[in-house]
């Protein structure tokens, strides 16, 4: 399953990853809910957009990270989750997939208590 977030900018990198794989399916999500619900079911996810590693994160599903920008990259490695650049051979980014090495969740607990903290001083 192939999340784009944003139809016209995804669907491209989408399309390359799909053609790699059997029976993918890209999705173009709605809203963040609706890309919430697809993430919660997944087994594991690798995210272009940063919504997608924190997405996954929040619900603890794995995640790796192919990074366009430097906060996708950030995230990850706060979390101790893999991230790899936009020139990536599919075969090698499939096959660190297919080891499902998990992000170190003590690290994501940690990212979520800052970012509760931070949202809770914002309100005050």
């Amino acid at each position: 399953l192939l999340l784009a977030f944003q139809k016209e900018e995804d669907s491209s990198e989408c399309k390359i990853v799909a053609a790699s794989c059997s029976k993918a399916e890209i999705i173009v999500v709605k809203d963040p809910q609706d890309a919430l619900s697809h993430i919660s079911r997944a087994g594991l996810v690798i995210g272009v957009r940063l919504h997608a590693v924190i997405l996954a994160a929040a619900v603890r599903v794995p995640f790796l990270g192919i990074s366009y920008d430097p906060k996708v990259q950030g995230f990850c490695e706060d979390a101790g989750a893999f991230s790899t650049g936009t020139d990536f051979d599919v075969n090698d980014l499939i096959s660190r997939a297919l080891r499902v090495d998990s992000p170190d969740w003590k690290r994501v607990g940690e990212m979520k208590e800052r970012a509760k903290r931070s949202f809770l001083r914002a309100l005050e």
